[in-house]
């Protein structure tokens, strides 16, 4: 009898102990121990306070970047207002350029150029050459310096027929990824405008365009080297309604001979002083020199080489003397006043046909006198379904050719055919008939006065 008690303890004990055990086991499972929580908390806090000292140093150096930041310039504003807005250059850079594509062999680069030019100033035209033809590839890349340029030609360029080739105009493959930084968006009152005639003043695009609405800001991007203005600039208006007429209405509208290229602004920020920036840069009144000993020197070299003409200074530098400042000066105005007179007589400038800087009541006169279009003699002939459909074969280029060579010289002759019924020139005594279609023979002759 006095055994069952002990053995009972033994059971109670074993019991027990297996129990402990269980709580053991338990103690020792993932998220149930408290050195396990302690890491935790530990790990935490060790995160926060990295992400502390990392916030603390990102502050610490936007603050020394703002004390050791300079100001910009204003020659570097006058030379692109977009840099003022905190874009990267290199972003910028990528923005203002386009792809040409389907380049006429014929052409070079100055013919490019020339084309281009009517969007904006352009910084750089990169063509390549094959060098076992010595001829360009037939296509290039242009940079401008405004990317609301570069937009302009993309959306006015692609397609249209250059020498007989339709262009192909699009932007090059890092564009996608230039586009994707953030820039600072400009006010929709901002307009872009390009192809400025450099006889009308700053002033005057501004009485001009006042037409549409107040305006905040009108600057032209002056020339730092000529002192003009590089005949693009930008315009911001009080209301946005003011800038969409703007655009739709002088956009292509011709002026001082030129046709004004105006769009929306793409970049924002400040667009700078225009052209009274040059009032704070001053003039280089130091005429350019030659040492006597240079010039014996270099026109010894050029009779040991056995050439006949020597090097002479330039007119301007060899008449002036360094101590003669007014004589230098009156050079200047002559020389300009000469440079005025003939790029008056080239073109029929507004500047010398009328006093734009008139009042507000005489300006819509003066701007519906400047819409009338200049009609110029074309060196093209339209010739409009003069045979049918059916007829044309490779014959019909030549026998234009002789017959129009009767008139005079001849450059070229393009057919074009459509098989769709002409819908506007449906006369009947013409001969034409349904089923004929539609037949556009193109003659080039060398000089206006053939056709």
């Amino acid at each position: 009898m006095s055994e069952k008690p002990a053995i009972e303890s033994k059971s109670e004990k074993r019991r027990l102990e297996g129990i402990d055990t269980d709580n053991q086991a338990k103690c020792h499972r993932p998220g149930h121990t408290g050195a396990e929580s302690s890491r935790t908390q530990n790990d935490n806090r060790h995160a926060t306070a990295a992400q502390l000292s990392l916030d603390k140093a990102k502050q610490n150096a936007r603050e020394l970047a703002a004390k050791i930041a300079t100001p910009i310039p204003p020659a570097l504003m006058s030379l692109n207002p977009h840099i003022a807005s905190g874009v990267d250059v290199r972003t910028l850079s990528v923005l203002s350029r386009i792809y040409v594509g389907s380049i006429n062999f014929e052409l070079n680069e100055s013919h490019v150029r020339a084309v281009f030019r009517q969007f904006g100033p352009i910084k750089s035209v990169s063509m390549s050459v094959d060098p076992s033809t010595m001829r360009h590839k037939g296509f290039c890349f242009i940079e401008y310096e405004a990317p609301e340029a570069a937009q302009m030609a993309v959306d006015t360029m692609h397609g249209v027929d250059l020498g007989g080739r339709q262009l192909k105009v699009g932007r090059p493959n890092n564009y996608a990824a230039a586009a994707a930084v953030p820039v600072p968006t400009p006010p929709r009152s901002r307009i872009y405008v390009a192809n400025v005639n450099d006889l009308i003043t700053e002033e005057n695009i501004r009485n001009i365009f006042e037409a549409f609405g107040p305006i905040k800001h009108c600057i032209m991007m002056p020339d730092l080297l000529t002192r003009k203005h590089k005949e693009y600039g930008f315009i911001e208006f009080e209301q946005d309604e003011s800038a969409e007429a703007a655009i739709r209405s002088m956009n292509n509208f011709e002026i001082g001979g030129k046709n004004l290229r105006v769009a929306r602004c793409i970049v924002g920020g400040p667009i700078g002083e225009g052209m009274a920036s040059l009032d704070k840069i001053p003039k280089s009144s130091t005429p350019i020199s030659y040492p006597g000993d240079v010039l014996s020197k270099v026109n010894a070299n050029i009779i040991n080489l056995g050439l006949q003409k020597k090097f002479e200074p330039p007119t301007m530098v060899k008449t002036l003397s360094s101590t003669d400042p007014s004589a230098a000066t009156r050079a200047a105005i002559a020389q300009i006043a000469k440079e005025q007179a003939v790029r008056a007589q080239a073109m029929d400038s507004v500047a010398k046909e009328e006093d734009i800087n008139v009042s507000s009541s005489q300006r819509f006169a003066i701007m519906q006198k400047l819409a009338a279009s200049r009609e110029e003699l074309s060196t093209f002939l339209l010739v409009r379904n003069a045979v049918a459909l059916s007829d044309v074969d490779e014959s019909l280029r030549e026998d234009f050719m002789e017959e129009c060579s009767k008139f005079g010289k001849v450059n070229k002759v393009i057919i074009r055919t459509s098989k769709l019924d002409s819908t506007d020139y449906k006369v009947p005594e013409s001969g034409w008939k349904p089923g004929d279609g539609d037949v556009k023979i193109f003659v080039e002759f060398d000089s206006a006065e053939s056709r």
